[in-house]
Protein backbone atom coordinates (compact mmCIF):
# COMPACT_ATOMS: atom_id res chain seq x y z
CA UNK A 1 0.00 0.00 0.00
CA UNK A 2 2.71 2.39 0.74
CA UNK A 3 4.29 1.54 -2.94
CA UNK A 4 1.22 2.34 -4.50
CA UNK A 5 0.41 6.15 -2.39
CA UNK A 6 4.73 7.02 -3.24
CA UNK A 7 3.71 6.03 -7.24
CA UNK A 8 0.79 7.82 -7.02
CA UNK A 9 2.63 10.88 -5.57
CA UNK A 10 5.35 10.49 -7.97
CA UNK A 11 3.01 10.46 -10.86
CA UNK A 12 0.75 13.11 -9.72
CA UNK A 13 2.93 15.44 -12.31
CA UNK A 14 2.18 13.66 -15.74
CA UNK A 15 -1.36 14.69 -14.94
CA UNK A 16 -1.23 16.81 -18.22
CA UNK A 17 -4.35 19.14 -19.57
CA UNK A 18 -4.88 20.92 -23.10
CA UNK A 19 -5.00 24.58 -21.60
CA UNK A 20 -5.73 26.30 -18.09
CA UNK A 21 -9.63 27.11 -17.58
CA UNK A 22 -12.33 25.79 -15.18
CA UNK A 23 -13.23 23.05 -16.87
CA UNK A 24 -10.07 21.57 -17.50
CA UNK A 25 -8.68 22.33 -14.10
CA UNK A 26 -11.70 20.31 -12.65
CA UNK A 27 -10.53 17.60 -14.74
CA UNK A 28 -7.53 17.02 -12.63
CA UNK A 29 -9.36 17.73 -9.59
CA UNK A 30 -11.56 15.00 -10.84
CA UNK A 31 -8.46 12.67 -11.30
CA UNK A 32 -7.10 13.20 -8.24
CA UNK A 33 -10.23 12.49 -6.53
CA UNK A 34 -10.71 9.07 -8.05
CA UNK A 35 -7.23 7.99 -7.65
CA UNK A 36 -7.50 8.85 -3.75
CA UNK A 37 -10.91 6.80 -3.75
CA UNK A 38 -9.03 3.56 -5.79
CA UNK A 39 -6.36 4.14 -2.94
CA UNK A 40 -8.58 4.61 -0.03
CA UNK A 41 -10.52 1.36 -1.41
CA UNK A 42 -7.47 -0.65 -1.40
CA UNK A 43 -6.71 0.37 2.21
CA UNK A 44 -10.27 -0.27 3.72
CA UNK A 45 -10.33 -3.74 1.38
CA UNK A 46 -7.21 -4.68 3.49
CA UNK A 47 -8.96 -3.27 6.89
CA UNK A 48 -12.59 -3.60 6.91
CA UNK A 49 -13.69 -5.20 3.40
CA UNK A 50 -17.61 -4.22 3.20
CA UNK A 51 -16.65 -0.35 3.72
CA UNK A 52 -13.72 -1.40 0.91
CA UNK A 53 -16.44 -2.79 -1.23
CA UNK A 54 -18.90 0.35 -1.44
CA UNK A 55 -15.63 2.64 -1.98
CA UNK A 56 -15.15 0.38 -4.95
CA UNK A 57 -18.90 0.96 -5.89
CA UNK A 58 -18.07 4.68 -5.96
CA UNK A 59 -14.90 4.32 -7.93
CA UNK A 60 -16.56 2.45 -10.34
CA UNK A 61 -19.83 4.58 -10.50
CA UNK A 62 -17.98 7.96 -10.44
CA UNK A 63 -19.09 10.04 -13.29
CA UNK A 64 -19.07 13.78 -11.72
CA UNK A 65 -19.23 15.96 -8.72
CA UNK A 66 -23.13 14.71 -8.16
CA UNK A 67 -22.04 11.88 -6.53
CA UNK A 68 -20.74 13.96 -3.52
CA UNK A 69 -24.20 13.21 -1.43
CA UNK A 70 -23.78 9.39 -0.82
CA UNK A 71 -19.81 9.26 -1.01
CA UNK A 72 -19.68 11.80 1.87
CA UNK A 73 -22.54 10.07 3.53
CA UNK A 74 -20.47 7.10 3.28
CA UNK A 75 -17.62 8.75 4.30
CA UNK A 76 -19.47 9.81 7.63
CA UNK A 77 -20.47 5.91 7.83
CA UNK A 78 -17.17 4.84 7.70
CA UNK A 79 -15.88 7.36 10.12
CA UNK A 80 -18.36 6.59 12.55
CA UNK A 81 -17.62 2.91 12.38
CA UNK A 82 -13.85 3.82 12.91
CA UNK A 83 -14.77 6.10 15.99
CA UNK A 84 -16.71 3.56 17.45
CA UNK A 85 -14.12 0.69 16.93
CA UNK A 86 -11.51 2.48 18.87
CA UNK A 87 -13.08 3.48 22.19
CA UNK A 88 -12.14 1.41 25.17
CA UNK A 89 -14.29 -0.86 26.89
CA UNK A 90 -15.57 0.89 29.88
CA UNK A 91 -17.62 3.20 26.92
CA UNK A 92 -19.26 0.38 25.62
CA UNK A 93 -21.07 -0.20 29.23
CA UNK A 94 -22.63 2.93 29.31
CA UNK A 95 -23.61 3.65 25.92
CA UNK A 96 -26.87 1.40 26.67
CA UNK A 97 -27.76 2.86 29.69
CA UNK A 98 -27.51 6.23 27.70
CA UNK A 99 -30.13 4.53 25.20
CA UNK A 100 -32.40 3.57 28.18
CA UNK A 101 -32.67 7.14 29.15
CA UNK A 102 -33.17 8.54 25.90
CA UNK A 103 -35.85 6.01 25.70
CA UNK A 104 -37.36 6.75 29.12
CA UNK A 105 -37.78 10.52 27.84
CA UNK A 106 -39.54 9.28 24.77
CA UNK A 107 -41.79 7.45 27.03
CA UNK A 108 -42.56 10.36 28.65
CA UNK A 109 -43.13 12.25 25.74
CA UNK A 110 -45.31 10.06 23.80
CA UNK A 111 -47.46 9.35 27.04
CA UNK A 112 -47.63 13.44 27.70
CA UNK A 113 -49.03 14.04 23.93
CA UNK A 114 -51.11 10.84 24.18
CA UNK A 115 -53.10 12.70 26.74
CA UNK A 116 -54.46 15.61 24.63
CA UNK A 117 -57.40 15.34 22.37
CA UNK A 118 -57.59 12.99 19.12
CA UNK A 119 -57.53 14.18 15.91
CA UNK A 120 -59.37 11.50 14.78
CA UNK A 121 -63.06 10.24 14.61
CA UNK A 122 -61.50 6.69 16.13
CA UNK A 123 -61.48 7.07 19.88
CA UNK A 124 -58.40 4.10 21.35
CA UNK A 125 -58.86 2.66 24.38
CA UNK A 126 -58.61 5.39 27.51
CA UNK A 127 -58.40 7.91 24.96
CA UNK A 128 -54.74 7.19 24.23
CA UNK A 129 -53.90 7.83 20.90
CA UNK A 130 -50.55 7.00 18.59
CA UNK A 131 -48.10 9.87 18.80
CA UNK A 132 -44.25 10.41 17.84
CA UNK A 133 -41.88 11.60 20.46
CA UNK A 134 -38.98 13.32 18.92
CA UNK A 135 -38.19 10.99 15.59
CA UNK A 136 -40.72 12.59 13.22
CA UNK A 137 -42.96 9.17 13.15
CA UNK A 138 -44.51 6.84 16.37
CA UNK A 139 -43.29 3.42 14.28
CA UNK A 140 -39.67 5.16 14.36
CA UNK A 141 -39.88 5.44 18.12
CA UNK A 142 -41.45 1.91 18.58
CA UNK A 143 -38.60 0.42 16.72
CA UNK A 144 -36.29 2.39 18.58
CA UNK A 145 -37.63 0.63 21.65
CA UNK A 146 -37.34 -2.37 20.27
CA UNK A 147 -33.63 -1.83 19.19
CA UNK A 148 -32.89 -0.68 23.12
CA UNK A 149 -35.20 -3.95 24.99
CA UNK A 150 -32.59 -6.38 25.13
CA UNK A 151 -30.75 -3.95 27.02
CA UNK A 152 -33.07 -3.21 29.80
CA UNK A 153 -33.02 -4.59 33.28
CA UNK A 154 -36.24 -5.80 34.52
CA UNK A 155 -37.61 -2.99 36.43
CA UNK A 156 -37.45 -0.46 33.37
CA UNK A 157 -39.65 -2.65 31.57
CA UNK A 158 -43.02 -1.11 32.86
CA UNK A 159 -41.71 2.04 31.40
CA UNK A 160 -41.03 0.21 28.15
CA UNK A 161 -44.26 -1.27 27.75
CA UNK A 162 -45.65 1.67 28.10
CA UNK A 163 -44.33 2.84 25.50
CA UNK A 164 -44.42 0.47 23.19
CA UNK A 165 -47.89 0.01 23.55
CA UNK A 166 -48.65 3.93 22.63
CA UNK A 167 -46.35 3.87 19.96
CA UNK A 168 -47.82 0.19 18.47
CA UNK A 169 -46.12 -0.95 15.80
CA UNK A 170 -46.53 -4.81 14.86
CA UNK A 171 -42.90 -4.61 13.44
CA UNK A 172 -41.76 -3.27 16.71
CA UNK A 173 -43.78 -5.92 18.54
CA UNK A 174 -41.75 -8.68 15.92
CA UNK A 175 -38.54 -7.04 16.56
CA UNK A 176 -38.79 -7.60 20.58
CA UNK A 177 -39.36 -10.77 20.40
CA UNK A 178 -36.93 -11.83 17.75
CA UNK A 179 -34.55 -9.91 20.38
CA UNK A 180 -35.65 -11.24 23.06
CA UNK A 181 -35.22 -14.95 21.87
CA UNK A 182 -31.67 -14.19 20.74
CA UNK A 183 -31.21 -13.28 24.25
CA UNK A 184 -33.30 -16.03 26.24
CA UNK A 185 -33.43 -18.89 23.74
CA UNK A 186 -34.92 -21.18 25.97
CA UNK A 187 -38.19 -18.96 25.96
CA UNK A 188 -37.99 -18.57 22.36
CA UNK A 189 -40.62 -20.84 21.29
CA UNK A 190 -43.12 -18.73 23.80
CA UNK A 191 -42.20 -15.30 22.25
CA UNK A 192 -41.92 -16.31 18.81
CA UNK A 193 -44.92 -18.49 19.19
CA UNK A 194 -47.23 -15.91 20.99
CA UNK A 195 -46.04 -13.21 17.88
CA UNK A 196 -47.45 -15.54 15.22
CA UNK A 197 -50.48 -16.04 17.02
CA UNK A 198 -50.92 -12.50 17.57
CA UNK A 199 -50.32 -11.30 13.71
CA UNK A 200 -52.66 -14.56 12.55
CA UNK A 201 -55.38 -12.60 14.70
CA UNK A 202 -54.86 -9.66 13.22
CA UNK A 203 -54.67 -10.83 9.70
CA UNK A 204 -58.24 -12.55 10.26
CA UNK A 205 -59.28 -9.56 11.60
CA UNK A 206 -58.91 -7.94 8.73
CA UNK A 207 -59.95 -10.61 6.60
CA UNK A 208 -63.29 -11.13 8.20
CA UNK A 209 -63.69 -7.06 8.69
CA UNK A 210 -64.39 -7.83 12.45
CA UNK A 211 -62.01 -4.67 13.90
CA UNK A 212 -60.86 -6.73 16.49
CA UNK A 213 -57.66 -4.32 17.35
CA UNK A 214 -59.71 -0.79 16.48
CA UNK A 215 -59.49 -0.12 20.46
CA UNK A 216 -55.91 0.04 20.10
CA UNK A 217 -53.64 3.54 19.58
CA UNK A 218 -52.67 2.30 15.89
CA UNK A 219 -56.17 0.81 14.98
CA UNK A 220 -56.95 -2.01 12.81
CA UNK A 221 -55.56 -0.58 9.27
CA UNK A 222 -53.84 -3.46 7.24
CA UNK A 223 -52.94 -0.95 4.55
CA UNK A 224 -49.28 -0.52 5.33
CA UNK A 225 -48.95 -4.04 4.98
CA UNK A 226 -50.44 -3.77 1.41
CA UNK A 227 -48.64 -0.93 0.31
CA UNK A 228 -45.49 -2.05 1.30
CA UNK A 229 -46.06 -5.41 -0.07
CA UNK A 230 -46.60 -3.29 -3.48
CA UNK A 231 -43.25 -1.12 -3.59
CA UNK A 232 -41.25 -4.22 -2.43
CA UNK A 233 -42.81 -5.96 -6.06
CA UNK A 234 -42.47 -2.89 -8.11
CA UNK A 235 -38.66 -2.16 -6.32
CA UNK A 236 -37.76 -6.35 -7.17
CA UNK A 237 -38.90 -5.27 -10.88
CA UNK A 238 -37.03 -1.91 -10.74
CA UNK A 239 -33.89 -3.34 -10.01
CA UNK A 240 -34.21 -6.55 -12.21
CA UNK A 241 -34.51 -4.26 -15.07
CA UNK A 242 -31.59 -3.03 -14.70
CA UNK A 243 -28.31 -2.22 -14.17
CA UNK A 244 -28.14 -4.95 -11.69
CA UNK A 245 -24.69 -5.21 -11.14
CA UNK A 246 -24.27 -1.28 -9.47
CA UNK A 247 -28.22 -0.26 -8.88
CA UNK A 248 -29.42 2.83 -9.95
CA UNK A 249 -27.75 4.89 -7.64
CA UNK A 250 -28.50 6.54 -4.01
CA UNK A 251 -31.14 8.84 -3.37
CA UNK A 252 -32.83 7.35 -6.90
CA UNK A 253 -35.66 5.49 -5.16
CA UNK A 254 -37.35 8.40 -4.36
CA UNK A 255 -38.47 9.70 -7.86
CA UNK A 256 -39.30 6.02 -8.66
CA UNK A 257 -41.21 6.28 -5.62
CA UNK A 258 -43.71 9.40 -6.03
CA UNK A 259 -44.00 8.11 -9.81
CA UNK A 260 -45.82 4.06 -8.78
CA UNK A 261 -47.70 5.73 -6.06
CA UNK A 262 -49.48 8.40 -8.28
CA UNK A 263 -50.51 5.37 -10.78
CA UNK A 264 -50.94 3.40 -7.46
CA UNK A 265 -55.00 2.74 -6.25
CA UNK A 266 -53.83 3.17 -2.70
CA UNK A 267 -51.30 5.70 -1.27
CA UNK A 268 -47.28 3.85 -1.10
CA UNK A 269 -44.79 5.19 1.01
CA UNK A 270 -43.08 7.91 -0.43
CA UNK A 271 -39.14 8.54 -0.21
CA UNK A 272 -38.02 4.76 1.47
CA UNK A 273 -39.50 1.64 0.45
CA UNK A 274 -39.68 0.54 3.85
CA UNK A 275 -37.67 -2.21 3.54
CA UNK A 276 -34.05 -1.61 3.69
CA UNK A 277 -32.45 -4.64 2.11
CA UNK A 278 -34.10 -4.43 -1.11
CA UNK A 279 -33.98 -0.42 -1.01
CA UNK A 280 -30.10 -1.24 -0.85
CA UNK A 281 -29.65 -3.54 -3.49
CA UNK A 282 -32.00 -1.35 -6.15
CA UNK A 283 -29.73 1.37 -5.31
CA UNK A 284 -26.07 0.00 -4.98
CA UNK A 285 -27.01 -3.58 -6.78
CA UNK A 286 -25.15 -6.91 -6.29
CA UNK A 287 -21.73 -4.48 -5.73
CA UNK A 288 -24.11 -3.32 -2.74
CA UNK A 289 -25.31 -6.37 -1.21
CA UNK A 290 -21.76 -7.89 -1.57
CA UNK A 291 -20.73 -5.33 0.80
CA UNK A 292 -23.47 -6.12 3.34
CA UNK A 293 -22.30 -9.91 2.94
CA UNK A 294 -19.26 -8.71 3.81
CA UNK A 295 -20.46 -6.91 7.34
CA UNK A 296 -21.94 -10.13 8.11
CA UNK A 297 -18.70 -12.15 7.60
CA UNK A 298 -16.65 -9.19 9.34
CA UNK A 299 -19.40 -9.78 12.94
CA UNK A 300 -20.01 -13.43 12.63
CA UNK A 301 -17.17 -14.27 15.33
CA UNK A 302 -18.62 -11.66 17.82
CA UNK A 303 -22.37 -13.20 17.10
CA UNK A 304 -23.34 -14.86 20.21
CA UNK A 305 -27.14 -16.41 21.76
CA UNK A 306 -27.58 -14.27 25.14
CA UNK A 307 -25.46 -11.45 24.29
CA UNK A 308 -27.47 -8.16 24.20
CA UNK A 309 -25.89 -6.43 21.56
CA UNK A 310 -26.33 -9.69 19.04
CA UNK A 311 -29.95 -8.86 20.50
CA UNK A 312 -30.16 -5.75 19.32
CA UNK A 313 -28.75 -6.39 15.71
CA UNK A 314 -30.59 -9.20 15.30
CA UNK A 315 -34.14 -7.26 16.44
CA UNK A 316 -32.70 -4.51 14.05
CA UNK A 317 -32.10 -6.70 11.10
CA UNK A 318 -35.75 -7.77 11.35
CA UNK A 319 -37.15 -4.88 11.54
CA UNK A 320 -35.05 -3.79 8.47
CA UNK A 321 -36.88 -6.01 6.39
CA UNK A 322 -40.07 -4.13 7.00
CA UNK A 323 -39.47 -0.60 7.60
CA UNK A 324 -36.20 2.20 7.25
CA UNK A 325 -34.33 1.86 10.73
CA UNK A 326 -30.70 1.95 9.15
CA UNK A 327 -31.84 5.00 7.12
CA UNK A 328 -33.21 6.99 9.56
CA UNK A 329 -30.16 8.73 11.11
CA UNK A 330 -31.20 9.26 14.90
CA UNK A 331 -32.08 5.17 15.05
CA UNK A 332 -29.75 4.24 12.14
CA UNK A 333 -26.31 5.23 14.40
CA UNK A 334 -27.63 2.98 16.91
CA UNK A 335 -27.63 0.01 14.71
CA UNK A 336 -24.57 1.09 13.36
CA UNK A 337 -23.13 1.40 16.84
CA UNK A 338 -24.40 -2.08 18.14
CA UNK A 339 -22.57 -3.80 14.69
CA UNK A 340 -19.68 -2.57 16.04
CA UNK A 341 -20.40 -3.36 19.47
CA UNK A 342 -20.76 -6.83 18.33
CA UNK A 343 -17.71 -6.89 16.21
CA UNK A 344 -15.34 -5.46 18.52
Amino acid sequence: MTFLVALAAALAPSMSISMISTPELTKLKTWWLVGVMWLGAGWLLLHEPWLGVMAIWYCIKWRSMAEHPGLITWAAIGATWFLLRGMPGWAWDWIPWGWLAIAGWHVLKVARRSWSKSPHARRPLWGLWRTPATQGSPAITALFFALVAPFCPWWGWPVLLVGLYLTWSWLAFAGVAVGLSVLYPHGAWLLLGGLAVLLLVWLVSWRSGIKLFEWTPRGDSFDSVINRLIVWWLVIKGWWGGPRWLGRGPYTLDKELTRWSSRCWIELPVGEACCDPLQHVYEYGVLGALAVLALGVRIWSGLHVGDPWTASLVAGAAMAWGHYPTRHPAIGLVVLTVAAGVGR
